[in-house]
């Protein structure tokens, strides 16, 4: 029976994740934070948008790049894994699935954070505003990206190949992330479409992120805290048990 020590193995598994992604930083951080920027000034400058509107989609674009970021790694990370046949290797280790899960989604969710961080030292060259709320920032910023890589690990499981994996990205990571208010306000919208919004858990990642940076008065962060501390668990107790049985990985 394995026991889990978090030792050397774990830290090492965890510094080649790491290691993958800033080795093509091109792909993995220069594309997102240009695409991001591309946002920014389409919707505020090519659109005449004001300081105002810019100042509330900022939050909104970091967040949405963060957490499709996060999905991206884990889920390309584990994909390639079982196409090559190296995650047997992983799992044959010293390695409990505990340790495993945790630093594939580790080191996506560091990936994602990063990014964040980036755009928005990048756009504080232009905008100048202050965090309003720290604590709310660091943890809607944290269990947001956590649970984006949580569910890409599971995709990736899931999935026997990447057009399977597109299909999740494509058709529910996007729409989720762009439907959840990430360049408007939920206020705009008709009453029967707030209810959908409502129920669409990255609308809290990305609105806890709103809410921690410029205090968005719309935002109920308690609920969001309770709904995001509610998806990690599901989703991490999914991922370990497809971990732990060997789910679609040892075949």
């Amino acid at each position: 029976m394995k026991t889990s020590y978090f030792g050397t193995s774990f830290y090492t598994l965890l510094l080649k994740e790491i290691r993958r992604y800033i080795k093509v930083w091109g792909q993995t951080f220069l594309a997102p934070i240009v695409s991001s920027l591309l946002y920014l000034i389409v919707f505020t400058f090519a659109l005449g948008g004001s300081r105002e509107y810019a100042l509330f989609i900022i939050p909104g674009i970091a967040s949405m790049s963060m957490l499709q970021n996060s999905f991206a790694n884990s889920s390309s990370s584990m994909l390639i894994s079982k196409m090559q046949g190296s995650i047997v290797d992983v799992l044959m280790s010293p390695l409990t699935p505990l340790e495993v899960l945790l630093a594939y989604v580790l080191g996506a969710t560091s990936r994602g954070v990063g990014i964040a961080i980036i755009f928005y030292i990048i756009q504080g060259i232009y905008f100048d505003f202050h965090v309003e709320h720290l604590g709310y920032l660091i943890f809607f910023t944290l269990a947001g990206s956590f649970a984006m890589s949580t569910l890409g690990l599971i995709g990736a499981i899931w999935a026997n190949k990447i057009d399977r994996l597109s299909l999740i990205s494509n058709f529910v990571i996007t729409p989720l992330t762009f439907l959840s208010c990430t360049f408007y306000s939920i206020n705009k919208l008709p009453e029967k479409w707030r209810v959908l919004v409502h129920a669409d858990p990255v609308y809290y990642a990305i609105n806890g992120f709103r809410y921690g940076m410029i205090g968005d008065p719309e935002f109920n962060q308690i609920m969001g805290v309770i709904i995001l501390v509610a998806c990690n668990i599901f989703l991490f107790v999914l991922a370990y048990i497809m971990l732990k049985t060997g789910y679609k990985l040892k075949n």
